[in-house]
């Protein structure tokens, strides 16, 4: 399989992008890159393709909010570069890490051309699904009533496939097929948070106590994967994460007609995260094709700093499903064969800006704070049960049970010297 097929699409439509050394250069990798992918080519889309993809990916082929919103798109081709060039322009202006990765993979030959037809299928069908969620992702941002009626959906279907909704049952379920434990309890943390989220824009305002919330579990989500990198051996991407955590997000508030959430973050918190949270997902999650899109649409890598949060929120929890699909039906999923390369130089880039990022913002090395990837997942799970218990999610008995499980897990892994596949 073409090692530039998921990943690499990725930042193909990047094209245009500058790097913080040259200009020149930087239009030297654009030029290069895009002639290896040939995204040229990918003019107008197929509206065969549309719905398969929305069908057997998305599973929201028979939402009639969805048939809708997409009533023309299903029945005319639409263009493609008008959303391949705003990324590409939100790239040359907001997200300079991200090209500065794509020169160095170019100049290790990491990027081969594309020619084999299975591969340029794949590729044909990222941009297809990049358009459908952009699409769907910005009329959740624009309508709460839509962004509800996504989530009821994609619940109902889960149930269809077998999978609970009660949150034990799911998390037990899971953690029996697939013997990660953590994992489902991150989907059931997302699926709550969605719901408070859709209470929030309903009612239009946010409390304190709920800001707090908002604060707690954005460091709790970005601390989780640094541990997952660092057990993996990303030493170097997870420091770029506490960068990022120990630098939390300065308020919440619900804004506009629309009733928005907006998080007041700076662009060069949103470059490193994005950039950080691109490498995180390379070495650490299955099915690409259905998560790396999420980083790509419009409405998330060229949001304004105070929206990307929330747009890429629900833009996650949507793929997040799409990827749960897969995995619990254990489809097919593509292999990238040099993806370890291009995780390393993607690390080695994150750590790089991370340190100059944590010297500018906070005035001392980063390696101040190296000490919190001595965070485990016991210590997590002390936080997050609290936060379950105390909003009824599950009874005290309850966490105590998910505790005997997880230190059961972290017991058997230690004996066979490996690590816990936790990341998602």
């Amino acid at each position: 399989m073409n090692p530039i097929l998921l990943f690499g699409f990725a930042l193909t439509i990047l094209s245009g992008s500058g790097i913080a050394t040259d200009e020149a250069e930087g239009n030297r990798c654009v030029i290069e890159f895009a002639h290896q992918l040939g995204l040229h080519k990918y003019t107008y889309t197929d509206v065969a393709l549309l719905e398969e993809i929305l069908s057997e990916d998305m599973y929201l082929a028979d939402l009639e909010s969805v048939q809708t919103l997409l009533m023309e798109d299903l029945t005319k081709k639409k263009p493609l570069q008008p959303m391949i060039a705003q990324i590409e322009n939100s790239i040359k202006k907001k997200h300079p890490i991200i090209s500065e990765f794509l020169c160095q993979a170019l100049d290790q030959d990491l990027f081969p051309e594309v020619v084999e037809p299975e591969d340029k299928d794949v590729i044909k069908r990222v941009v297809h699904h990049t358009y459908l969620l952009e699409r769907i992702t910005k009329e959740m941002v624009e309508n709460t009533e839509f962004m509800v009626d996504i989530s009821n959906h994609l619940l109902a279907k889960r149930e269809v496939l077998g999978i609970p909704s009660d949150f034990m049952d799911f998390v037990i379920t899971f953690y029996g097929i697939t013997g990660q434990l953590f994992n489902p309890i991150k989907i059931k943390t997302m699926d709550w948070s969605f719901q408070e989220i859709a209470d929030l824009r309903e009612r239009g305002e946010i409390t304190p106590e709920e800001i707090l919330v908002r604060q707690n579990g954005l460091k709790f989500n970005i601390l989780e994967a640094c541990i997952a990198e660092n057990i993996n051996g990303g030493t170097d991407n997870a420091m770029a994460g506490i960068a990022l955590a120990i630098n939390p997000v300065e308020t919440v508030r619900v804004v506009g007609d629309n009733k928005a959430l907006e998080y007041v973050l700076s662009q060069d918190w949103i470059g490193l995260y994005q950039s950080w949270n691109l490498a995180f997902t390379l070495n650490n999650v299955e099915y690409l094709h259905l998560l790396i899109p999420k980083l790509l649409i419009p409405s998330v890598i060229d949001a304004e700093p105070n929206n990307y949060m929330f747009n890429r929120f629900l833009a996650l929890w949507a793929s997040a499903n799409f990827q749960f699909f897969a995995e619990f039906q254990q489809k097919y999923d593509y292999n990238i064969p040099n993806a370890n390369a291009l995780w390393e130089i993607f690390s080695e880039i994150n750590y790089s800006h991370a340190k100059d990022y944590a010297l500018k913002r906070n005035g001392v090395e980063l390696t101040s704070f190296s000490y919190l990837l001595g965070t485990t997942y016991e210590m997590l799970w002390e936080e997050l049960q609290l936060l379950f218990v105390g909003s009824g999610i599950i009874t005290p008995e309850e966490a105590q049970q998910l505790t005997d499980l997880l230190s059961e897990q972290i017991s058997q892994v230690q004996q066979k010297g490996t690590h816990m596949d936790l990341a998602s």
